[in-house]
């Protein structure tokens, strides 16, 4: 959920920044991909190709990344960028204080946009979110405490209805990338 409201968010405050319009939440999660970040981490960090992704078991997807992340340093949710940051300077030597960049408060100042919250979010949105990031929620219930103790992590069961994913709704995800890019004012 809030990967979703943090992407739109930013998004829109680009934009915005940018000259251009936003667009409703609903086009933003019409145009998204099923579990995002577990096909991320596949797709551009673990270099599995799409194709291959789109026909293969939410459980193989699983056990890659719970595989994957067992060899890390250091695995947690963002909330602890800054013990991981402050880790690596350590671990370094060098100063670990910490300058943010690049934050909402940074683009408030810049733009005008409402933050929208879970609380401003349908029922139907959020059963559509839920429905839709089953995978990448067990990756994130079962890594996002580890921080450095990696190895004691037992990765949790994978629901039953994980990363079913629609191949339906993955054939029309470009159409509403396109409605998204013409509602922002592509050019």
């Amino acid at each position: 959920m809030s990967f979703h409201l943090s992407y739109y968010n930013f998004r829109s405050m680009r934009y915005l920044g940018q000259g251009l319009n936003t667009y409703s939440f609903d086009d933003h999660l019409l145009s998204q991909r099923d579990d995002p970040i577990s096909h991320f981490l596949l797709e551009r960090w673990l270099e599995i190709p799409r194709a291959k992704l789109l026909s293969m078991p939410a459980q193989r997807k699983f056990d890659i990344i719970n595989r994957a992340f067992s060899d890390f340093w250091f695995v947690g949710d963002l909330s602890h960028c800054n013990e991981l940051v402050a880790s690596m300077s350590r671990e370094l030597g060098i100063n670990s204080t910490l300058i943010s960049k690049n934050t909402k408060e940074d683009w408030q100042q810049r733009v005008t946009w409402r933050m929208l919250t879970r609380e401003d979010l349908t029922a139907r949105q959020i059963e559509m979110i839920e429905e839709r990031t089953r995978l990448d929620r067990a990756i994130w219930e079962t890594w996002r405490n580890a921080k450095h103790n990696v190895s004691s992590v037992v990765p949790m069961s994978l629901p039953a209805n994980a990363g079913s994913g629609s191949l339906l709704h993955e054939l029309q995800r470009p159409y509403h990338a396109i409605v998204r890019r013409v509602k922002r004012g592509w050019n």
